[in-house]
């Protein structure tokens, strides 16, 4: 896919999947739940996907 959208130069960054580059998103998204900010239209497959979050 990389290669793809380099010979259609569309602009890219590289983003490492480590603990150091998910650690901020993961923050507000404990923060945003913890909050009550978290909401979503019923999505059947959101809902599936949260339940399977184990905080620790």
């Amino acid at each position: 896919m990389a290669q793809r959208l380099r010979a259609e130069e569309v602009d890219m960054l590289e983003f490492r999947a480590t603990t150091r580059n998910y650690s901020p998103a993961i923050l507000e998204l404990d923060t945003a739940m913890r909050a009550g900010r978290l909401r979503h239209e019923d999505d059947p497959v959101l809902a599936w996907c949260i339940g399977n979050v184990v905080g620790q």
